[in-house]
């Protein structure tokens, strides 16, 4: 009983999908740099619950403050707020673009 996500060939789409039930549900988060997935998992890491719990609307409501505080450090890598995105690239730069 889990969480999964599902995304297309590119990763230019991802979808929260469970592993229980074989339903996709949430919205279907988009990409323009192949990077999807990687954005969507850090969507589920700043739900309080599982994101299963959530009616249609409240999810709706997190996703849509999710993406305005979505960014992207100097190498690509997605990150949230002021933190610097956790990849080797960008701890040796010390360095994040806003």
């Amino acid at each position: 009983m889990a969480i999964a996500i599902i995304q297309d060939k590119y990763n230019d789409h991802a979808v929260l999908f469970c592993n229980t039930t074989d339903w996709a549900f949430g919205p279907v988060h988009s990409s323009d740099d192949g990077t999807a997935s990687e954005e969507l998992e850090l969507f589920l890491g700043v739900l309080v619950k599982d994101a299963r719990l959530y009616s249609t609307h409240q999810l709706e409501t997190l996703y849509h403050g999710f993406c305005q505080q979505l960014k992207r450090c100097a190498c690509g890598e997605p990150f949230l707020g002021d933190t610097f995105a956790e990849c080797p690239e960008c701890r040796e730069l010390n360095s994040c673009a806003d």
